[in-house]
């Protein structure tokens, strides 16, 4: 199968290709790899980025969970898959850009989960400031470019976070850094910032094994119960740095 492009509208373009050996639609944004689905029906409800993988495991963990928040949806990959395996979530999504839900609906499967998905067309920050709901998982994974939004992993906007978190609810955050985690400040300031809030905060490298990288994404989970997902990992450094507004 050739790479070919199905949309394309200034430097946002849905590409079908294949990558590492599987068939995939893929959405870049300004050269940015974005969101991917796999094309293989037996598999379209398995994250294709690494940090999502580990999303899912940690949720899979958390399960049974009822009521989600994402910041950032992108083409929804994510919170389909979530709400496919569990009929009884509800996932609401903050995005900005009005023609992402349309695309995902078009190119992203979007239609066979969007009766237990709701889209608020605002900054996430703004949406949980306003909003009176509370939820078991909120996701952080809305990007400004090539950098997280950092209204939501400041000290005050972490509060704001929490204040909508149930009772054992856990934040998640994709976070770029380094593959040798002391030379990710900016995350070990995040994890930092997260600890002045929560009890417990832990970070997982999702990085593919068989590959040689500098740079990798890194998932970051905070909360105030039991969080052992994946044995009796410590919590992360805390270093004398917060990050305020």
């Amino acid at each position: 199968m050739r790479s070919r492009a199905l949309y394309r509208n200034g430097d946002t373009v849905v590409m079908d290709e294949v990558i590492d050996g599987q068939r995939i639609r893929s959405l870049y944004v300004g050269g940015t790899w974005q969101s991917a689905v796999y094309l293989n029906p037996l598999k379209r409800n398995q994250p294709v980025f690494e940090y999502f993988k580990v999303m899912d495991a940690i949720l899979r963990w958390k399960d049974p969970f009822r009521s989600g928040l994402m910041i950032g949806g992108g083409m929804y990959t994510f919170p389909r898959i979530l709400v496919n395996r569990n009929q009884d979530l509800h996932m609401d999504v903050c995005e900005i850009n009005p023609d992402f839900e349309k695309l995902a609906m078009r190119y992203f499967l979007l239609g066979e989960a969007k009766d237990n998905i709701t889209t608020y067309l605002m900054d996430g920050r703004e949406y949980l400031e306003q909003t009176k709901k509370s939820y078991d998982v909120i996701i952080h994974d809305a990007f400004e470019g090539r950098n997280l939004v950092r209204s939501l992993i400041t000290l005050e906007g972490i509060q704001v976070v929490k204040q909508h978190l149930k009772k054992d609810g856990v934040y998640l955050i994709n976070h770029h850094g380094y593959k040798m985690l002391d030379s990710s400040g900016d995350l070990l300031v995040t994890a930092a910032t997260l600890r002045r809030c929560f009890e417990h905060v832990r970070l997982f490298q999702a990085a593919p094994e068989n590959y040689e990288v500098i740079r990798c994404n890194w998932v970051v989970l905070a909360g105030d119960g039991d969080l052992d997902v994946f044995g009796n990992i410590p919590d992360a450094p805390d270093l004398n740095q917060i990050r305020y507004d």
